[in-house]
């Protein structure tokens, strides 16, 4: 996001990323680092964090990969309901009701270039929505 984001000319965006689970501050997953390094994309510096109640007021906007995450997101701060989409929505290639990007974790090279795919096409469609 924040890569693409610059390259269409959107230099005012603080953007993060966080987790709902706690992963001890570890590194991107090796079979997502591959497929990113080979979209030109490093991440060799990221270590998970948990998202907290601070992140979620302080943003504008809070796109989650899957409703369970909205779910647990509103149980604890129910107050940033409208900021809160799924990143799929913005994808366009739904039929009116929204879709998870299910996590690969574990699964095979084939679930992890899905998901890669399906990410870019949301957030190509999220960098229409916020140049509009």
């Amino acid at each position: 996001m924040r890569k693409k984001s610059i390259q269409e000319g959107i230099t005012h965006l603080d953007i993060s990323s966080a987790g709902i689970y706690q992963m001890n501050g570890h590194p991107a997953d090796p079979k997502a680092v591959k497929i990113l390094e080979k979209h030109g994309l490093d991440v060799s510096e990221h270590h998970s964090k948990v998202i907290n109640k601070d992140m979620l007021k302080r943003s504008d906007l809070i796109p989650v990969m899957e409703n369970v995450h909205s779910q647990i997101i509103l149980e604890d701060l129910p107050g940033v309901a409208a900021k809160v989409h799924l990143l799929k929505s913005f994808s366009g290639d739904f039929n009116g009701t929204a879709e998870d990007i299910k996590d690969p974790y574990r699964l095979s090279d084939y679930y992890y270039r899905l998901c890669f795919a399906e990410i870019t096409t949301s957030v190509n469609g999220l960098i229409k929505y916020i140049k509009k």
